[in-house]
């Protein structure tokens, strides 16, 4: 189904063949994506606040808030889909921890130097000697938990078991999408590992069921998700305007960018599962890139 034409220059992205070639280049594409709105993200975050000032910017500032600066926090669903749908069907490998762990330790090593040399914060040094620990690389730290509890976790997506773990993940996706999305102060320690944990079997589920979902029902949900996201980001401001809405809001736990910082609030969860089936779904349509 995937097949390269020498003649045309065209990669045909389908599902039986991208193990032959080894490559997955809708996963490729999808994870450039993430990168750039990642790194956009973080620069807007520490270096370029003046950008999402409207007063400054007007509409400009409206649009980088949304479309650049919105979709960091969003893709960190996106990432750990990726690696669920690797890592459901591989055998554990301890190395694959140590080397994940040796490569944040290089990269915070350097950064913690470089910004003892500027700042002279030994506290801020000695942090990133232990990046993991210290949840410096946050994202890295969770990652690191799921690549430990992988085993378990494929055992649970195993033939044997499967029945029992779409019940459980049901019940879940109740317990940290549903309810939280409406009442956000409902919350628990480790609440993000357990995020992580549901998500890793819903994807588990997917690949395993072989369950079907065109890439035309991801846009809509990748729409739909990032849709609710901006919507209330940007209705926020006139809504707390009334001081009785505002308590209710205070009371539930619901501020602007809930919907971006919350991973699990059933807006960002789906508009990321929406953007991941768009780009990996082998068993819908063929995409064709040019010059692949």
């Amino acid at each position: 189904m995937a097949r390269v034409s020498k003649a045309r220059g065209k990669i045909c992205l389908g599902g039986e063949n991208v193990k032959k070639s080894g490559r997955d280049y809708g996963l490729d594409i999808l994870r450039l994506i993430c990168i750039i709105m990642l790194a956009t993200y973080h620069f807007l975050n520490y270096y370029g606040p003046t950008y999402t000032n409207i007063a400054v910017y007007g509409r400009k500032a409206i649009l980088v808030q949304n479309f650049f600066w919105a979709g960091g926090r969003v893709i960190c669903n996106v990432y750990l889909y990726v690696s669920a749908w690797y890592l459901c069907e591989k055998e554990f490998r301890i190395e694959r921890i140590f080397k994940t762990w040796f490569t944040v330790f290089v990269y915070s090593l350097i950064i913690g130097i470089v910004f003892y040399i500027r700042c002279r914060d030994m506290k801020f040094l000695i942090k990133h000697f232990f990046p993991i620990s210290s949840c410096i690389v946050w994202y890295v730290s969770m990652y690191i938990g799921i690549l430990i509890i992988a085993p378990l976790l494929n055992i649970l997506l195993d033939d044997k078991f499967r029945k029992y773990t779409r019940i459980v993940v049901t019940l879940f996706v109740i317990m940290q999408c549903v309810i939280p999305s409406f009442y956000a102060k409902y919350s628990y320690p480790g609440a993000v590992l357990s995020w992580f944990m549901v998500a890793y079997l819903l994807i588990g589920i997917i690949k395993k069921d072989k369950i079907n979902i065109s890439r035309w029902i991801g846009g809509i949900m990748f729409a739909f998700g990032w849709g609710l996201c901006l919507w209330f980001y940007n209705s926020y401001a006139g809504w707390i305007a009334d001081p009785k809405i505002s308590e209710i809001f205070v009371e539930l736990g619901l501020y602007q960018g809930i919907y971006f910082s919350n991973l699990a609030s059933l807006p960002c969860s789906m508009a990321a599962l929406g953007l991941f089936i768009m780009f990996r779904n082998p068993q819908t349509a063929h995409i064709k890139w040019r010059g692949g």
